[in-house]
């Protein structure tokens, strides 16, 4: 037979026996199946010798049906959205079988929470009484949120800057329309802050936010 072990497909499964790399001839030699060749297991060929030929006795092969992996299927395993932008709320998933509901042949564990940005593992398996084995991986992404037209940039203290000779960095505070941002948010950057000029305030999201804010004073 050209292989020993076959995936379990739910109809009969009887690989055809070959002699010097071809079918073998029935007028020569009889085959004979196990009466099970559909369930999982260890299955026996028999192929005798006919009578009036140039050959005697009788071999056994032996083949096994085995549990489908998931990773030969893994294409019919989705989710219900692959990516999805920062909220500060819970992003719900659901993991689907062929665009439909999991089958209850297959367990799932999710992550415990899908908030921050970040990527997030779903991992598939099946359950012990079922036809399958393995495990197959599914990712969906968190990505931050640009701020670029949301942020915007206020000095605490709005006095006019004079030049003293050293760096100067004023402090700003950032807002997200009305409401103030928290510091661990961003970081902030300062150019031209030494020589008298125009000094430029520049704010870089990070963390569940991407994107930039600038400001000159």
């Amino acid at each position: 037979i050209s292989q020993d072990t076959y995936s379990y497909t739910g109809e009969e499964i009887k690989p055809q026996v070959l002699f010097n790399g071809e079918a073998v001839n029935e007028d020569e030699f009889t085959v004979a199946y196990d009466e099970d060749t559909i369930n999982l297991g260890v299955k026996q060929i028999s192929v005798t010798a006919n009578e009036n030929t140039n050959y005697q006795g009788e071999i056994v092969l032996e083949y096994e049906i085995v549990k489908i992996s998931l990773e030969d299927i893994k294409d019919s395993f989705s989710l219900s959205a692959n990516e999805g932008e920062y909220n500060g709320e819970e992003h719900t998933v659901d993991v689907l079988y062929n665009g439909e509901s999991l089958p209850e042949h297959f367990e799932v564990v999710k992550p415990d929470s899908i908030v921050n940005a970040d990527k997030y593992i779903f991992t598939v398996t099946a359950t012990e009484q079922s036809y399958y084995q393995g495990q197959v991986e599914l990712e969906y992404q968190v990505a931050p949120k640009d701020i670029s037209a949301l942020w915007t940039l206020k000095q605490v203290d709005e006095q006019a800057l004079v030049y003293n000779g050293e760096y100067q960095t004023p402090e700003v505070k950032v807002f997200d329309a009305e409401v103030e941002v928290l510091a661990d948010n961003y970081d902030v950057k300062y150019e031209n802050n030494l020589n008298a000029g125009q000094l430029t305030v520049t704010i870089e999201a990070k963390g569940n936010f991407c994107g930039s804010v600038s400001v000159n004073i």
